[in-house]
């Protein structure tokens, strides 16, 4: 997780109008719309969760609660997983990291 936080650059380019120009129309005005001029575009994404996971039925949803961390970093990879804590246990669902350096 470390090593794709550090490809963040600690000056993002920053979007502009110029960058979207050659996508059709629909794409561009959307883009448009939705990013601020100057918006810097962070390359690395940390993202946390909290929620619950039901792992029976609906007559016994049998809910477990969950946290997860990842790191994306496209093209370089993916990292992270999903401690699921139920009760006083606590397993981990892993996801295999994606990457050049992921063997």
């Amino acid at each position: 997780m470390a090593r794709l936080l550090a490809l963040q650059p600690s000056a993002p380019a920053r979007f502009s109008a110029q960058l979207v120009v050659h996508l059709p129309d629909a794409a561009r005005r959307y883009l448009r719309f939705t990013i601020r001029e100057g918006t810097p575009l962070h390359t690395v994404a940390l993202i946390t969760m909290t929620g619950s996971f039901a792992s029976g039925d609906k007559t016994a949803p049998g809910y477990m609660a969950m946290k997860a961390t990842q790191v994306l970093a496209p093209p370089e990879g993916l990292s992270g997983g999903w401690p699921i804590v139920p009760d006083s246990c606590v397993s981990r669902a892993p996801i295999a990291p994606v990457g050049p350096d992921s063997s």
